[in-house]
């Protein structure tokens, strides 16, 4: 597995939905797909996933399964998300496997973006309400006053029709992008195809003046109640340094002084010391597009776990506690404590673990 990003790794195309545990388990490992299980291994070994595993996944997801492990996925489709932990360094990889949960889906136009130019292969980006892969910020030098909000963009019919359909500004419906005022901003494209079915694609512009210490007030956009982490940045790996900026609070951000790293973008923060930073996509909104369409954080139910979990990362001072709502609390463990496990659950997106009472 090579995709850490959490992006589509595969797409299910089969001509019938799946509607049993089996047949998707059968599926995702038919993909080929290896990695290593274990330090002595000399070459990677298959991933292999059970019907077990898809019916804990469906189960947080909130899927109903009956006793012979038959389910009927939501009209947004679903994905199986697959990780695999390198033994040798504890790196985690994580890549998922859409199954759509309407065939009527497919009828939709796709819209692509073409992240290195017209030159290079085009990746999709949304169809209908269903997101392949996430959006990057585009970037827009200042002043450039030929840049257009539907450069580098291409759709078609449908993802299995691939008769493309100009795009012209009639398909940009929001554009607050000033060239000339270094800034985030958002622009919407809707395409309509020959079914009269719409797609539509929010994505964020950067414009840039050039000046890395160019700083700017921006509003933190996530889910009120909630924070944002702060990393800093070693290389291509972030690490959480304990601290988080709540929703809807404003900070002061270096517009211009951004890095990519696994494919998620980061902006510099000003006023919490030296190479701090947080995901740009949590300061344009762009983490809407991935979300459902209650924009509430993802949380599934809590599965009983045990163990011993060691507290290890690479930022200064503690790290802070959620509650079972996803809500930080005023209680830290120290960096490299180690602490008995009563239960796990997702929170956020995120796979976390209970030290104690439903606050920690």
């Amino acid at each position: 597995m090579v995709n850490n990003d959490n992006q589509v790794g595969a797409e299910y195309k089969g001509s019938s939905n799946i509607t049993e545990a089996d047949d998707m388990a059968s599926y995702i490992n038919g993909l080929g797909w290896k990695t290593y299980t274990s330090s002595t291994d000399t070459a990677p070994k298959a991933v292999t996933v059970t019907s077990e595993d898809v019916t804990r996944e469906l189960a947080a997801a909130g899927v109903s399964i009956d006793t012979d492990g038959n389910f009927t996925l939501p009209a947004k489709g679903f994905y199986y998300t697959v990780t695999a932990t390198n033994p040798k360094n504890g790196k985690t990889s994580r890549a998922r496997v859409y199954f759509p949960g309407d065939n009527a889906q497919t009828a939709y136009p796709v819209i692509w973006y073409y992240e290195n130019g017209k030159d290079s292969k085009p990746t999709p980006i949304q169809e209908g309400s269903h997101s392949f892969n996430k959006m990057p910020v585009v970037e827009v030098t200042q002043g450039d006053t030929n840049w257009k909000a539907y450069d580098n963009f291409a759709s078609t019919q449908s993802y299995n029709n691939n008769t493309t359909m100009p795009l012209s500004s009639q398909q940009v419906t929001n554009n607050n992008v000033n060239v000339n005022v270094p800034g985030l901003y958002n622009v919407t494209l809707n395409v309509t195809n020959s079914d009269g079915k719409t797609t539509q694609l929010t994505y964020s512009v950067a414009v840039r003046s050039g000046d890395k210490n160019a700083k700017s007030n921006v509003k933190v956009n996530y889910v009120s109640g909630y924070g944002v982490n702060l990393y800093h940045l070693y290389g291509s790996e972030p690490s959480y340094i304990g601290q988080h900026v709540a929703a809807d609070s404003n900070i002061t951000v270096y517009i211009n002084d951004t890095k990519t790293i696994n494919g998620v973008s980061y902006t510099r923060v000003d006023g919490y010391g030296d190479n701090v930073w947080i995901q740009t996509q949590y300061l344009d909104g762009s983490w809407k597009a991935n979300k459902p369409s209650n924009n509430k954080p993802s949380t599934s139910s809590e599965e009983k776990a045990s163990g011993i979990a060691t507290v290890t990362y690479k930022g200064r001072g503690g790290v802070n506690l959620l509650n079972a709502e996803g809500k930080y609390q005023n209680q830290y463990v120290k960096k490299g404590s180690a602490w008995k496990v009563f239960a796990k659950k997702t929170i956020n997106g995120e796979t976390m673990y209970r030290l104690g009472t439903q606050s920690q």
